[in-house]
């Protein structure tokens, strides 16, 4: 299977994610953001974002709504996606992360592994995915790929993770 051709948009920089997500829809490269939209652009950049990560303070920020266990995650998680996006995946604080798709859900949980320093988490969760969904895998496998990403990551100090043993599912 050939993997998809990709592009990550980091939301949290202070640069135009519209005008890359435009980009990158016109060249037929299927799109992964992290982070919030800019206030006022969801409505415009939801639509052109085909996987959207967001830790809870930003899906609360973006949906309105809180989220304070696993139902209310796959609430916030299922309003954002009908906004646009074909995958969302939102961190349920103190569980895991939850990655919702039209036709299921599927909740990694946060291992037992002793955490070191979360730096860098978030981001190694989002390249698991990245690297599992544009080799092929499933919503589900890509969100045990990045959620191992992420424990991996704790695990060290300073946010650099070693993903060299990481197992990308295809």
């Amino acid at each position: 299977m050939m993997p998809r051709k990709c592009v990550s948009l980091q939301l949290q920089q202070p640069a135009e994610g519209m005008v890359a997500a435009r980009a990158a829809k016109s060249r037929g490269l299927t799109v992964f953001a992290d982070g919030n939209p800019q206030e006022g652009s969801a409505a415009e950049l939801l639509p052109m974002v085909d996987v959207l990560r967001l830790d809870a303070q930003e899906a609360q920020l973006l949906s309105g709504d809180s989220i304070d266990d696993v139902a209310a995650g796959l609430t916030v998680a299922d309003g954002i996606r009908r906004a646009g996006p074909g995958i969302v995946a939102v961190a349920v604080p103190g569980i895991g992360d939850l990655v919702v798709w039209s036709s299921g859900h599927h909740l990694v949980r946060h291992g037992d592994a002793e955490v070191i320093d979360q730096t860098g988490a978030g981001d190694a969760f989002v390249a698991g995915l990245i690297a599992a969904l544009c080799g092929g895998a499933d919503p589900a496998r890509a969100g045990d790929c990045a959620g191992a990403a992420a424990g991996s990551t704790v695990q060290r100090l300073g946010g650099r993770p070693d993903l060299s043993g990481l197992a990308v599912p295809r």
